[in-house]
């Protein structure tokens, strides 16, 4: 046995001196990750990472528009948009693998349909890793924008709750998030550290050309992800004169680097 042994042994360190691969004792050879010297220096041998998909592939009225790391493995992944009669469709090729999650059609005229002007950017805003996708459902119109944030959980794409607002009363869808654009108030969302978020607030110093009571003002919310929800994480409430009637919602909600890249 020991001599049927000899010349796989001599292969492996041989191998291991000038390629750095790995050798099974059956003469196999494997794969280290590139800078990884192997286990013995205390690094991990692993497989090669699954090739990307099409994320549009077999769905019309889509559009592949970002390469981005989505579910935090360092891996980059391939985010597709699409709308039809279904509504809109958030899609994720992750590890080779598709997934979609789904928003339910709206109606009416202020519905985005181009995939294009939905897809809103890819943000570092619940996790440390992994960037959340934000998408533009309904122009406000006079009444709030209506977003989602669709981050991964895990196992699927799921849509975040917005941070909680005291004076969004009424009816609401859960996963939207509603912004106001008018009326002499602009709210968005800038980001912080990963996990961390403002909500600001601008109010108008006019308001159909007549002074308001105090100025206009600048309203903070600071929130932390945490447990599934969005934490309270102080605020703060100052005098401001940015507040523009030509400030556009669909362009600048979200303050944020966009981590995705265009394919």
């Amino acid at each position: 046995m020991t001599h049927r042994l000899l010349p796989v042994l001599a292969a492996a360190a041989f191998c291991l001196a000038i390629t750095g691969c790995t050798q099974s004792v059956d003469g196999s050879a494997g794969t280290v990750v590139a800078g990884d010297a192997g286990p013995s220096a205390g690094g991990s041998v692993t497989a090669d990472a699954a090739p990307p998909i099409d994320p549009c592939e077999g769905t019309t009225g889509c559009q592949y528009v970002a390469d981005v790391d989505v579910d935090g493995d360092g891996a980059t992944d391939q985010v597709g948009i699409a709308y039809g009669p279904g509504g809109v469709q958030v899609i994720a090729g992750i590890n080779g693998e598709r997934y979609e999650w789904v928003q339910p059609a709206s109606s009416g005229s202020q519905v985005y349909t181009d995939p294009a002007e939905i897809y809103r950017g890819a943000f570092a805003l619940s996790r440390a890793q992994g960037a959340d996708i934000a998408v533009h459902l309904v122009q406000g119109g006079g009444n709030a924008e209506q977003f989602a944030v669709v981050s991964w959980d895990g196992n699927e794409l799921v849509a975040l709750p917005q941070p909680p607002t005291a004076d969004r009363t009424g009816l609401k869808t859960e996963g939207i998030w509603y912004l106001g654009s008018s009326h002499g108030r602009q709210d968005s969302i800038a980001c912080r550290a990963p996990g961390e978020l403002t909500v600001n607030r601008l109010t108008a110093a006019t308001q159909e050309g007549s002074p308001v009571p105090g100025g206009g003002r600048r309203e903070e919310n600071y929130y932390l992800f945490s447990g599934g929800q969005w934490q309270p994480n102080g605020s703060d409430n100052v005098p401001d004169t940015t507040f523009s009637y030509s400030w556009d919602a669909h362009a600048n909600a979200f303050s944020c680097d966009d981590l995705g890249v265009a394919p």
